[in-house]
């Protein structure tokens, strides 16, 4: 084999492992929006029903006394997490967002690098 010819070889592997480098992530991308889009409906559910996390109101009238106020701090301990289960999320969603974006940029290299090489293929094999 003669250094052009294995060097032909070798571009021709190395565009393949970035082709399959780029379906991997491109997979991946998918997933994760499918994920995000999902989580996102989820919390949207979340919000929404935040509000019955504090329903009914109660006032001195409608209960009062211990168990009221042992009530009260329940509630105050369930809405605390609730909030925190919300952030949470919203964290979860600002991570999938960024890892989508650093996919799709490196599929943006791989891309542009398997340009690159197939220009250096069609180079060597003219002359």
């Amino acid at each position: 084999m003669t250094e052009k010819e294995y060097m032909i070889h070798q571009l021709y592997n190395e565009i393949s492992n970035l082709y399959d480098q780029f379906h991997d992530n491109d997979e991946k991308i998918e997933r994760l929006k499918k994920a995000e889009s999902g989580i996102s409906n989820e919390l949207g559910v979340l919000v929404d029903h935040k509000t019955l996390v504090l329903n009914p109101e109660l006032t001195p009238f409608t209960w009062h006394g211990k168990f009221a106020d042992t009530f009260l701090d329940m509630r105050k301990s369930i809405n605390h997490a609730y909030i925190s289960i919300i952030q949470q999320t919203e964290d979860l969603l600002n991570d999938i967002s960024k890892k989508i974006s650093e996919l799709e940029t490196m599929n943006a290299s791989i891309s542009n690098t398997i340009s690159s090489k197939r220009s250096q293929l069609a180079h060597l094999k003219d002359n």
